[in-house]
Order: structure tokens, then sequence, then C-alpha cells
């Protein structure tokens, strides 16, 4: 059973209605436990031992009019309170919750995320560079492609036919990019920029469906491009036309030399050295 010993009866009550739950189970476990009268003092609840001096549940002493005293029964100071700040609320109470400080937004903070469900379905909102090259960046801040250059390369544009062949492409565009001089701007933009208009068909869609931004100089750009249409088949295929060659029974010799050249330039890494390329060819 809880005691509560308090000047005024009526007060004691209204401490104790005050209490939390967790506080009243607190202060039964401790009055069970210690078997010995609980008082309330201030708030603070004080175990009154067999000599008659009260304290709290941590054993900090008491006197009998809530102040803390030391070791040597003198009473420890408390902070001084500022009259002009707010009173602390009752331990019942939560602390008012203050309405946070109103912080103006910045210029257009946010207004890209709001978005009507319409929108979602309008493309202008999602789009992105989506071309696989990325020319490096130049100096001169004057230089424009002119449309006929784009013109010249689009005249024999490289499809991806298995008859086209890749390399002599590749030869004809940089051929026609290197007549274009620009003081300021390297021929690796000019290639990169003037590439994708030699493409057409399938070889303008491969194109297309690499990684955005995945190529950044020309280099990178054709070996993807041989990579892609110069295969393991058509290697394997020039390799057997230079092994098996045979020169036709009424094909000249010089016929038959400029044949067997062409089937070299078409793989130059068909990997015979000399000396095997001329057993081939008698």
């Amino acid at each position: 059973m809880v005691y509560a010993y308090s000047q005024n009866q009526k007060q004691q009550a209204e401490e104790l209605l005050n209490l939390t739950n967790q506080e009243l189970a607190h202060l039964e476990r401790t009055n069970r436990k210690a078997k010995k009268p609980v008082e309330m003092v201030n708030h603070i609840v004080l175990i009154r031992g067999e000599d008659g001096l009260l304290f709290d549940p941590e054993g900090n002493r008491y006197n009998e009019q809530g102040q803390k005293l030391d070791a040597a029964g003198n009473v420890i100071p408390e902070p001084a309170v500022d009259p002009a700040a707010p009173n602390p609320p009752p331990l019942n109470q939560a602390a008012p919750i203050q309405p946070a400080a109103f912080q103006p937004a910045l210029p257009n903070e946010g207004a890209g995320e709001q978005r009507t469900l319409g929108d979602h379905n309008r493309p202008d909102f999602f789009y992105a560079n989506r071309s696989a090259i990325r020319p490096p960046p130049f100096q001169r801040n004057n230089f424009e492609l002119k449309p006929s250059y784009y013109t010249l390369v689009g005249l024999h544009p490289f499809h991806g036919y298995p008859t086209e062949k890749p390399m002599d492409h590749i030869e004809n565009f940089e051929d026609l990019a290197s007549s274009i001089k620009a003081d300021g701007v390297s021929m690796d933009y000019l290639l990169c920029k003037l590439f994708p208009y030699s493409l057409a068909g399938d070889a303008a869609y491969w194109l297309k469906q690499l990684q955005p931004g995945s190529l950044t100089n020309w280099e990178d750009t054709k070996k993807a491009f041989l990579n892609n249409f110069y295969d393991d088949a058509m290697s394997e295929e020039a390799r057997n036309n230079i092994s098996t060659f045979r020169q036709g029974p009424t094909e000249a010799f010089k016929a038959a030399w400029v044949r067997f050249r062409s089937y070299q330039r078409d793989c130059p890494h068909h990997g015979f050295s000399e000396i095997q390329l001329a057993g081939h060819l008698l």
C-alpha cells in the first residue's frame, strides 16, 4: 500500500492525479520494496528511513522542504530561474509544440516535382540527350559546321548490308572529314560530329541503341563500329579466301594478283606471314 504524507490532503491528491501511470507504478514498487513510508515533496518521491531522513530512490538526501542536501547536510543551491523564462510544464503535461519557423522557399524550388497525371504522358518532361557520341569540347566559340559538310558525308552512307565493307566506309569517311580545316577545332571533334550522318538504315539504328554518352572520342567510335559490323564470321571468310586462293583458268595473273591483294586489304589482321602468302598465291 502507498503512503503519502503532505500538509494538505487535497494538494496531495492533486499531485497524485498529476502523476503518470509509470510514475505511480514506480512509487508503488518503491514503497513495497522498502516497506517504509514514502513521501512526495515538490513532485519528488522520497523515502523516510528509520533515522527520519528523506532519500530519493537514487540515494540522494533531502530535507523536509524537498531541498537536496550534500553529504554534510548542507542545501545544494539550485540554478537560478529566469523570471522571464516560460514556466516548465507539469510532469504529466508535454511541452507545447512550437510551430516551425517559416522559411520562404527558394525560387523554383520543387517546381519540377509538381506534375499532373497528364504531364507523365508528355515526353518533354523526360527528354534527355540520347546520342551515344559526345564529341570532345574545343576552345573556339564561333565555329559551326556548314550544311554542305553533312551532305558530303551522307552521299554514300553505310547501311550495314552484308555486301558492304565497313573498313572501306571508315577509310572514305576519314578522307572526306580530313578536307575540313578549322583553326581551334580538333579533327577528333569533326569526325565524331559528322560520323552519325554517314550512317543509314540498320547502321544508324545500331548507333541509336548504344548507351548515351558512351563514345567520347573517334578511336572509341571507330572501334565500336568495326567490332559490330566486322564480326568473326567476316574475318574467317576473309582468311579462307586467302588460304584457298586459286587463279582462275582464264584469269590473267594481274587480275588474280589484284584480287588476292584485295582479300588481304579486307582483312589486315589475317595473321599470315609473307612466306605463307606467297605460297597461297603460287
